[in-house]
C-alpha cells in the first residue's frame, strides 16, 4: 500500500479493512474487519477465515496524515 506520493503508511498507523464475498456473482455486501496496525517496515498482515466458498475481496484503507495522503490496497482470493 502506497500513498499518492509513493510513501507507505507510517509505522504503527491503523488501517481499516473491509471484506466482501461474491457467491455466484452476487455480493453479500461488505463487512468491516478488526483494525490492523502497520509494522515498522511498512507491511501489514491480518487473518480472516472464510466461512463459505466464493470470491473474497479485501480493501485496506488508510486515512493519511500531515506528511502523506490517504492510501488503499485491494486483494482478492477464491475459496473453493
Amino acid at each position: 500500500m502506497l500513498t499518492a506520493g509513493g510513501k507507505p503508511p507510517s509505522p504503527w498507523a491503523t488501517l481499516t479493512v473491509q471484506r466482501s464475498v461474491h457467491v455466484d456473482n452476487v455480493s453479500d455486501g461488505s463487512v468491516k474487519l478488526p483494525p490492523v496496525s502497520v509494522n515498522a517496515d511498512g507491511t501489514y498482515t491480518f487473518t480472516d477465515t472464510p466461512a463459505i466458498a466464493g470470491r473474497y475481496s479485501y480493501l485496506a484503507l488508510w486515512s493519511g496524515e500531515v506528511t502523506a495522503g490517504p492510501a488503499k490496497a485491494t486483494h482478492q482470493i477464491m475459496v473453493e
